[in-house]
């Protein structure tokens, strides 16, 4: 008898297409330019939380702002599901199926690293990154679109979080899903978005936190704009 292939839904496919990108990045098959593209991610993770340290602050929301600059900006690692994007998909589908967030949280994180790799592309390797270096090779690969997506992603990713750290019904049930995910080889992934949900639920004045978010979104949506509009 045949052997069948994995049961892919739309939330399966949805993932599965998001994966194969994420699995044909370069930095998973150059070694050199994965070091060169993890350089230039770690100088943008310290010049996004310097740009909205302040508003953060004020917020009391660092732990959220540090968050994303550091699981998503930084150093956010998929290998795990990337190595059969097929079979990966169809797992998130079956254990998440109607997970709107994971979804965000893939789209979001693979957008940006494509991203990533243009403007890697574009820096000499062999230099220090500075702004205005870094600003002309921005310019050049453009994607006004793209970058305008990708501000909306975070945004979405953000009210997916607050809205199930807010709804105890619904953090319990990711709660649940741990062990799953981490014997399904999800593992990473839960607890990266895990450590969303800690950072939420810590914040003293989630009101302050919410508002704070969409400003530092605001700012960027207007630096994007000013660049390559």
């Amino acid at each position: 008898m045949p052997r069948r292939g994995p049961v892919v839904g739309p939330m399966s496919a949805e993932l599965t297409a998001i994966l194969h990108r994420h699995a044909a990045l370069r930095e998973h098959h150059d070694p050199a330019f994965a070091a060169h593209v993890a350089r230039l991610r770690g100088w943008q993770a310290r010049r996004l939380y310097a740009r909205h340290a302040d508003v953060a602050e004020r917020a009391r929301a660092t732990p959220l702002l540090r968050y994303f600059a550091e699981s998503f900006f930084r150093d956010l690692d998929l290998g795990e599901l990337t190595g059969d994007p097929d079979a990966a998909g169809a797992r998130l589908g079956r254990l998440l199926p109607d997970s709107r967030m994971l979804r965000d949280a893939l789209a979001f994180a693979t957008l940006t690293r494509e991203l990533d790799e243009a403007v890697a592309e574009r820096l000499a390797p062999d230099r220090e990154i500075v702004a205005a270096a870094y600003v002309r090779a921005y310019r050049e690969v453009g994607g006004l679109d793209d970058r305008r997506r990708q501000c909306g992603l975070a945004g979405d990713l953000a009210a997916d979080l607050e809205g199930i750290a807010r709804r105890r019904w619904a953090h319990m049930g990711f709660k649940l899903a741990r062990g799953p995910a981490h014997a399904a080889g999800m593992g990473r992934l839960y607890d990266r978005i895990a450590a969303g949900f800690d950072a939420l639920r810590r914040l003293p004045d989630a009101a302050g936190a919410h508002r704070a978010v969409q400003r530092m979104l605001a700012d960027e949506r207007e630096c994007i704009d000013r660049l390559l509009g």
